[in-house]
This record gives structure tokens, sequence and C-alpha cells, in this order.
């Protein structure tokens, strides 16, 4: 099995090799820096579109895969309060999609706002949020859980739920 991966982040790839090893499966990944088509900080059903396109375009670029992923970050707002969450969307070849959410860490408003001020398609709510608190931009997980979880774990959760339900 190869499992193009729409990603050469290291959070990302790392991820993907943990899942994949804590599930016993062989495979061989090949990570490509696919575009995700979306802001940099996409809001919603925003989020799912950018790992599809991700996923899609890692397929397009490496044809001997069997499987493709797309990962993306992005803002969900419930009840007023907002969460950063994952998407995950593995696809096939031949068209069959499953996706997954990961579990979300919610985001102080004033951060989800100050990034829309700034402009959602340049700044990220992890920008924000390291600029005010520290710690990577990357992974505010950490921050804002006070290093009780991190975006890798939260990664690895979603994708082995994602690989259990489809291969």
């Amino acid at each position: 099995m190869i499992i193009a991966l729409g990603s050469a982040n290291p959070i990302k790839l790392e991820a993907v090799r943990e899942a994949i090893a804590a599930l016993g499966l062989s495979t061989e990944i090949v990570a490509i820096d696919a575009p995700s088509g979306v802001n940099a900080q996409p809001v919603g059903e925003e989020t799912l579109v950018g790992a599809r396109h991700r996923a899609a375009e890692a397929l397009r670029l490496c044809p001997q895969a069997t499987h493709a992923l797309g990962i993306e970050n992005g803002l969900f707002s419930e009840d007023g309060v907002w969460h950063d969450a994952a998407m995950v969307v593995l696809l096939t070849p031949k068209g069959q999609e499953t996706s997954f959410h990961s579990p979300s860490v919610i985001v102080p408003n004033d951060c989800v706002e100050e990034a829309r001020i700034r402009g959602f398609a340049t700044t990220t709510v992890g920008t924000v949020i390291a600029e005010r608190f520290g710690g990577n931009p990357s992974d505010p997980h950490t921050t804002l859980t006070g290093g009780k979880t991190n975006r890798k774990d939260l990664l690895i959760t979603a994708l082995k739920e994602l690989l259990l339900a489809s291969l």
C-alpha cells in the first residue's frame, strides 16, 4: 500500500507515521507539498474543502498511490465558542472518500477576532496565539491546553479512526 500525503508539514507527516505504526499497517508514505486552495486560516466547511484539495492533489501527483490523505486544521464555531479541529480525508483512485475530524481545542474568541481583522487569507489563529502567549504557531494546541495535548496527538486520534474505517 502506498499513501500519498498532501502535505510536507512535519507535524502532519509524523502523525501519519505514528497512526500507521499504531495500527500495525505496512505502507509507504509519500509526502507531497499540496496546496489546500483555501485561506491560511480556514473556517467551517472550508476546512473540509482544504483537506479534500490536498488529498486530490496528492493523488494526482502520485499516481502509484493506493490512497491519498489530506489534512487541514480549521476553526469551527459552536454556540459562540470557537474550536480548532482538523479534518482528515482519505481518497482512493476510484473516487471513494472517507473523512473524520479530530478532537477540538477551544480557542479564545479575541484571538479569532484578531486573526479575522488581519485577514484569514494570510493570518492564522495559531500565529496570534503564539504572539500573545508564546509557543509554536503551527501547534497552538499545546499552548492552549497547557501542554496536556498537542496538534500531533489530536491528528493521530483522527487518523487512526479514519484508517480503521477505511482500510
